[in-house]
């Protein structure tokens, strides 16, 4: 067996570990999710637009941000599910590569297929059960869906950024005002809870923040 079998073996094998440990946590924080999204289905939100997306507010004297407390909450809850595992993969060593020695470019990419994967797992539930619910508009739901899976993919490698550049709180604090502040301004609110508008911008975003990250990690030395 090559020793490039071998790394990708160990990786998989380390992804599994990763997602494995800490389970009380996890399931904790899953009840919670679960509790948010029976709040959200029994009060009388627009259940047409999908969870994680901006909701427009119908009264203009209600600040959007209270408006938007429920995708708010959801990202939040997808960030704290990860119980920043990925980060700890990201951060360990290679397999089979000398201590001191740059990690591969593999490497990294295993950790962006797994934040991807988390990120589309993350929404495509929370669409099942939507589309359960409002089985007359899948499209929007869907559409929503994966634009929100791209918006907790770029928090998530924001934070990222963060923690390659040393400051883990900073990172926090951009994933937090990179969200927060859009859905605090009503015509924003408005323009990005339609997908057809939000889905290229998040696509951009995305590319930009895995470039800043690959390239951070690139000259990110083990410790």
């Amino acid at each position: 067996m090559s020793n490039w079998e071998l790394d990708m073996r160990y990786q998989l094998s380390h992804i599994r570990a990763v997602y494995n440990a800490r389970a009380g946590m996890r399931l904790l924080l899953l009840m919670l999710l679960a509790i948010m999204q029976y709040l959200f289905f029994s009060q009388p939100y627009n259940h047409d637009i999908f969870i994680g997306m901006a909701h427009p507010s119908d009264d203009p004297t209600m600040p959007a941000l209270l408006t938007n407390m429920m995708p708010v909450a959801f990202m939040s809850l997808g960030i704290a599910l990860t119980l920043e595992q990925p980060a700890d993969y990201l951060a360990s060593p290679d397999y089979l590569v000398y201590v001191r020695r740059p990690r591969t470019v593999g490497h990294f990419f295993a950790y962006l297929l797994t934040i991807i994967i988390y990120s589309i797992l993350y929404c495509a539930i929370q669409l099942i059960v939507a589309i359960a619910v409002v089985p007359t508009s899948i499209q929007t739901l869907t559409l929503g869906a994966l634009q929100s899976a791209l918006i907790l993919t770029l928090l998530l490698l924001v934070i990222q950024i963060g923690c390659l550049a040393g400051n883990r709180i900073g990172g926090y604090l951009a994933a937090a005002t990179l969200f927060a502040t859009p859905v605090t301004i009503p015509p924003v609110v408005a323009w990005v809870s339609q997908p057809l508008h939000g889905l290229p911008v998040c696509a951009l975003l995305v590319t930009a923040a895995t470039g800043i990250t690959l390239l951070l990690f690139s000259r990110w030395e083990i410790q």
